[in-house]
């Protein structure tokens, strides 16, 4: 009777939590000469909470990053296979993916506390990315992820991502290190091993603890979500970059990579 009453009383609590869901969107564009333009798209419900989040970044040659952010009419990205679209007025935004590779998806945990979902939706793209008075067209990526699990009980305390492009390839990687340690990766849409990238001449994207990047637009609101999860450090980066098996070079072309360590 006893064992009854508490999982009872532990069954109430649970359906008395804050119903938790994430869901983001990333997508990118890198011009054959090496300039960068990121774009996120973000809605978060909480309980009774609901906030929708919309940032950019555009990175081209003689100039710092420069990054602008927005929580006003934030809409998801629109897919319109094999087409991707994406617009921001107060952004002054406007993204477009036409897909060049089969998506790829995986979920990456599923467990008592939440789930984490992930698709790439355009692996590789032609890609134009207009933000102000600046236009991007390259080759490009979107992702989608969806959380239901909150940041402060993610199973794992360092996470490395990155994609790399090329007119002949496409690959990404995702490795996480902590109380569960994980690695997936992908090359030509295929979950394999026996590849690597070898980063060459590279430029910093951004550098900056993680509270920062995701709470531009709600400091607060970002602080009290975060946690303990408001310790990490985000690096990214953009870097040319040569895809390597074990008989050698395959070819070369560019890749956005990050690492995030609390």
């Amino acid at each position: 009777m006893k064992n009854t009453t508490v999982l009872a009383i532990s069954s109430r609590r649970d359906q008395l939590r804050p119903v938790f869901h994430l869901e983001k969107w990333y997508g990118d564009v890198v011009t054959a000469q090496g300039a960068g333009a990121l774009v996120y798209a973000a809605r978060l419900r909480w309980g009774a909470l609901r906030v929708g989040y919309g940032a950019t970044l555009i990175l081209t040659d003689g100039h710092p990053p420069t990054a602008d952010a927005t929580v006003r009419r934030v809409a998801m990205p629109r897919l319109e296979t094999p087409l991707a679209t994406w617009r921001n007025a107060a952004l002054r935004a406007d993204a477009r993916w036409c897909r060049d590779a089969a998506p790829i998806g995986c979920c990456l945990m599923d467990g008592p506390d939440g789930a984490i979902h992930w698709t790439c939706h355009m692996p590789r793209a032609v890609a134009r990315v207009q933000i102000g008075s600046s236009t991007l067209t390259g080759l490009g990526y979107l992702e989608q992820l969806q959380l239901s699990i909150p940041p402060w009980k993610l199973p794992f305390r360092e996470l490395h991502w990155g994609r790399y492009l090329s007119p002949r390839h496409c690959a990404v990687w995702i490795d996480w290190a902590g109380d569960d340690s994980r690695r997936w990766s992908w090359l030509d849409g295929v979950e394999q091993a026996g590849w690597r990238i070898v980063f060459g001449q590279s430029r910093t994207i951004r550098e900056q603890p993680l509270v920062n990047t995701i709470g531009l637009p709600l400091p607060d609101l970002a602080r009290r979500l975060a946690g303990p999860f408001g310790r990490a450090r985000e690096r990214k980066r953009l870097s040319r970059a040569v895809l390597m098996n074990e008989a050698g070079p395959l070819d070369e072309g560019w890749a956005i990579h990050e690492e995030v360590i609390w």
